[in-house]
């Protein structure tokens, strides 16, 4: 009886082993399988209300960085931009814009841009979808995501720090009083001395002597007499 409890146990644990294996076999083979696409399939990104906020960018691939990864096609298919159709971009705001297919990484990585709308501020996007075109060769893809903003829309974060405080005392300015020159009262200058000589004629009208006058009548000036006589006045 011991025996027989001893290998149900055994079966037992081994049948939860098995179990739980097969969860885990399940698990990681639901992310090994790609979605089905085709032309006419449409694709959604798988991350919408995507903000650049808080998001780096590019700089190699500067604007609305879209992916789509895990592509499948046929073998010997060419891939290249006639396999995608455009993608519609819808911000918050209700502006639209376009992404477009730039090229093909590894193989199975197709990268998808747009570097002309909203391309300075934060913005949010709300959806973003693609439709396979008619003749295109993607048969199957694992993610649809948008990957980078445009580094117009990234905003560095800043740090704030108070200024050193540096008190200065102020410059000491010495000013000269200004100089005062007295001018000395001018002395008025003596008047040059104007002299001036007025000459005054004083004519002394001769008279005729009187009968019995007693002065001779002598020489040439036996006759009427005149005498003039100059008076020099001078006045300062």
């Amino acid at each position: 009886m011991f025996t027989r409890l001893r290998v149900g146990r055994s079966l037992s644990i081994g049948g939860i082993f098995l179990t739980l294996s097969g969860v885990a076999i399940g698990a990681l083979g639901s992310t090994s399988y790609a979605s089905s696409v085709g032309p006419g399939s449409v694709a959604v990104v798988g991350n919408p209300g995507y903000s650049t906020v808080d998001h780096s960018c590019d700089e190699y691939r500067n604007g609305y960085h879209i992916i789509m990864s895990g592509l499948d096609y046929a073998a010997g298919a060419t891939v290249d931009g006639g396999d995608f159709g455009p993608i519609t971009i819808t911000f918050s705001d209700g502006s639209p814009a376009i992404a477009t297919f730039t090229d093909l990484s590894g193989g199975t990585t197709a990268h998808f841009l747009n570097n002309t709308v909203n391309q300075d501020g934060n913005f949010t996007i709300v959806s973003a979808q693609m439709t396979f075109p008619t003749g295109s060769d993607i048969t199957g893809l694992n993610q649809f995501s948008i990957s980078d903003p445009p580094c117009g829309t990234v905003v560095a974060t800043t740090t704030t720090e108070d200024p050193p405080t540096t008190t200065e005392a102020p410059p000491t300015t010495t000013e000269a009083p200004p100089t005062t020159v007295q001018l000395a009262a001018e002395v008025p200058l003596p008047l040059a001395s104007t002299t001036t000589t007025t000459v005054v004629k004083a004519e002394v009208a001769a008279e005729a002597p009187q009968a019995g006058s007693s002065l001779p009548a002598t020489g040439t000036n036996a006759g009427p007499t005149a005498f003039v006589g100059l008076l020099l006045l001078t006045q300062d």
